[in-house]
């Protein structure tokens, strides 16, 4: 999480955490005997579902072993969680589990997410057949119970079983075993667990990939969920797997995950930026087939596309952005491959056409309520309402917020007057000035060239899908969003009208309101529109006036519904729950001079709200010094996501600093604010509590701002 970097004078911060790996099934089962988890992670967000399979995208996760340490020195993030379908967090461990970070991270954009159980040579004989095999060689289910009870455990989904010794034998042991997985997974984790299965081992007991669905990997795919096959394919091995799926009793294409490594390594086509000629041949739109892009932090990671004084977040991004979603024009495009795909084994040929994996994998639309910041999950400072809260470098994988589907790397956008269509630039940027929440905003713009002239567009950016349920109901949707000055909207070059939708119903109304800054270097904005309780594929756009050159820079969404109280006929006030929390309390650890900070996040409900959908906050800690003159100072800061947060103050400087305020008289205080999804902080959520560090004694007057009879009203 962001936090304030260690430094002499400062507390330290020390997250809750838990073992992320083992590395033997010894381990393991030691830590299971009494695990110590931590609350699970978020639940799986229901997508909606197409009547008609396609094929999915598996993100398979490989950068440098994995497990880094990277809260102060960000590196590479995944933003497509839309994109995607399942991500396993691969690791080289025996077991290794997904960060909860991720975890969150992808359920909150409907993304499984699985771990690993591996086995490789030279690091696994030991283990080899305990994972499966009693000593009597019959069946031994143990660990296979352990690793959905670390599942379950944890939230997370299930596990990519890659089992890479050379031979095995009892191959038909251990086909029940993958079975019993699978259906003990399904049983404790839910429908939508998954168990892959590696293109390894074969029904001879010898590892030997086939690189495709045949008779000799087929039991261990008919005993798992999903097979993800070798990267030396061919052509002609993915018809195999076609005509193999055609056979009596024959899965779903969808099940069949081709891999392909972006470092290249044999893989079909190279990887890299050529990757895209692998999925013309696998065509998950066409055979329905799936896709696995083993190690995309390649785009990172990678030094043949970097010049030798190294990568910047800039050049990352643009690399990124490119491989993912492309440019706006054909033209644009190939100028960009010709700049940034400087890796020479990765060069596409004359007559080879590359395609960004946008246009093979489509963002899938989004359910209710959608909320983004536009965070990568990374940045070089933090924003919180608009307001510069960290000035140093940071990463959290669990702020990584959703991408608008429809307007990256462009909106379709349509002339309000003339219903002429143009190209609306659409891109993330990372600008401590500009940016709402986090380290980033989106910027939208119109070209100058464009045909038509200047007008007010409607620009669309989130497919949402609404079900229309809830008697009273309706839509908010609000954004927030600034043209980069400090002058109120209305005499800026580009000035944001309101919110439309691809439905026919009028909005019931929008408000613009301004909305403070204590820095006050641009003038933020909220435009609020309700809309009737819509339902089916909606596409929610914003209209904005391109009078005059210039951006608008977005700073959160926010589309949720809300009830309609009191009922219609009457004015009318849009009611949400209220968040909030209280019951603070500081333990500190015998002997050592730390301490964990506990409290309860709650929900008010207004009792007229007949229907609440809660949504998950951040949490902000604050920790400062108090003196009896009313000076503060901040010792330390962070976030989470859980509801405690530890730190330690064992520098000598921040001790002595300690020291001398309780001698005074003064005191610690720590307090706690919630933030939404849309990086506002909650009015009356906060709450604090006094300490005396140096001298071990929590003092009685903590508070909170709650009042159970509050309820918003927009």
């Amino acid at each position: 999480m962001p936090s304030t970097h260690p430094s002499p004078n400062a507390l330290t911060v020390q997250s809750p955490s838990e073992p992320e790996y083992f590395p033997s099934l010894f381990s393991f089962e030691q830590y299971m005997l009494s695990p110590s988890p931590l609350p699970p992670a978020l639940p799986l967000r229901s997508r909606p579902t197409s009547s008609e399979p396609a094929g999915k995208l598996v993100i398979c996760h490989d950068m440098a072993g994995n497990y880094p340490k990277d809260q102060w020195a960000p590196m590479w993030s995944f933003p497509w969680w839309s994109k995607a379908d399942v991500f396993i967090y691969f690791s080289h461990y025996r077991v290794g589990s997904p960060p909860r970070a991720w975890i969150n991270a992808g359920h909150r954009q409907g993304c499984q997410v699985l771990g690993v159980l591996i086995f490789e040579p030279g690091n696994g004989e030991e283990d080899q057949y305990r994972l499966f095999l009693t000593p009597q060689k019959t069946l031994e289910t143990k660990y296979a119970d352990l690793l959905v009870e670390l599942a379950r455990q944890r939230g997370f989904d299930g596990w990519l079983v890659n089992l890479e010794l050379r031979y095995y034998s009892h191959v038909s042991l251990l086909v029940k075993w993958l079975e019993y997985l699978t259906t003990r997974a399904r049983h404790i984790l839910g429908e939508k667990s998954c168990i892959m299965w590696f293109d390894s081992i074969t029904t001879w007991g010898w590892r030997s990939h086939q690189n495709t669905l045949t008779h000799l990997n087929a039991p261990f795919f008919q005993a798992a969920n999903m097979l993800h096959t070798n990267y030396w394919y061919t052509p002609s091995k993915i018809r195999a797997a076609e005509t193999y799926l055609s056979g009596p009793g024959g899965r779903l294409a969808q099940d069949v995950a081709f891999g392909i490594d972006m470092w290249g390594r044999r893989t079909f086509k190279g990887g890299g930026y050529r990757a895209c000629l692998a999925l013309d041949e696998i065509r998950p739109q066409g055979r329905k087939f799936s896709t696995s892009l083993f190690a995309p932090a390649w785009l990172w990671e990678s030094g043949e596309l970097y010049p030798a004084s190294g990568n910047t977040r800039q050049d990352w991004w643009d690399r990124e952005t490119l491989f993912w979603v492309g440019r706006s024009t054909p033209v644009e495009e190939e100028r960009n491959l010709k700049r940034l795909n400087t890796d020479k084994s990765k060069q596409l040929q004359k007559g080879e056409r590359f395609q960004p994996i946008s246009r093979y994998f489509p963002p899938k639309p989004l359910a209710l309520p959608v909320g983004t910041t536009f965070s990568l999950g990374l940045g070089e400072s933090f924003n919180v309402h608009g307001e510069r809260v960290l000035d140093s470098p940071w990463s959290d994988h669990e702020l990584v917020a959703p991408l608008p589907g429809s307007a990256m790397p462009a909106s379709l956008g349509r002339d309000m007057s003339t219903g002429t269509v143009a190209l609306l630039t659409g891109e993330v940027v990372e600008d401590p000035e500009l940016a709402w929440f986090g380290a980033h905003c989106f910027r939208l713009s119109l070209p100058e060239d464009v045909e038509g002239g200047r007008g007010r567009y409607f620009a669309p950016l989130f497919p949402v899908v609404c079900d229309g349920e809830g008697e009273g109901c309706v839509l908010v949707a609000e954004v927030t969003w600034t043209t980069g000055t400090c002058t109120p909207p209305s005499p800026s070059p580009s000035h944001l009208m309101g919110w439309s939708a691809s439905a026919s119903d009028t909005p019931l109304s929008t408000e613009c309101v301004p909305v403070s800054s204590r820095d006050g270097k641009v003038q933020w904005n909220k435009t609020t529109t309700v809309f009737p309780n819509l339902q089916g594929l909606v596409n929610f756009g914003i209209v904005v006036d391109f009078g005059q050159p210039g951006a608008l820079f977005l700073g959160a969404v926010h589309i949720r519904r809300a009830v309609l109280f009191p009922p219609i006929g009457q004015t009318p006030a849009y009611v949400t729950p209220r968040l909030y929390c209280d019951s603070p309390r500081f333990s500190f650890s015998d002997g050592e001079d730390c301490g964990v900070f506990t409290w309860r996040t709650r929900m008010g409900t207004p009792p007229e709200a007949s229907r609440s959908e809660e949504e998950p906050v951040l949490r902000e800690i604050t920790v400062s010094v108090h003196g009896f003159d009313a000076s503060s100072e901040r010792l330390c800061w962070g976030t989470t996501s859980l509801d405690c947060w530890g730190f330690s103050w064992t520098e000598l400087e921040a001790r002595r600093t300690l020291q001398e305020l309780e001698e005074k008289g003064g005191w610690v205080e720590i307090t706690v604010r919630l933030i939404d999804w849309s990086g506002y902080w909650l009015e009356g959520a906060r709450c604090a509590l006094r300490v005396l560090l140096m001298g071990r004694k929590v003092l009685d007057d903590s508070f909170n701002e709650f009042n159970e009879r509050d309820r918003i009203v927009i």
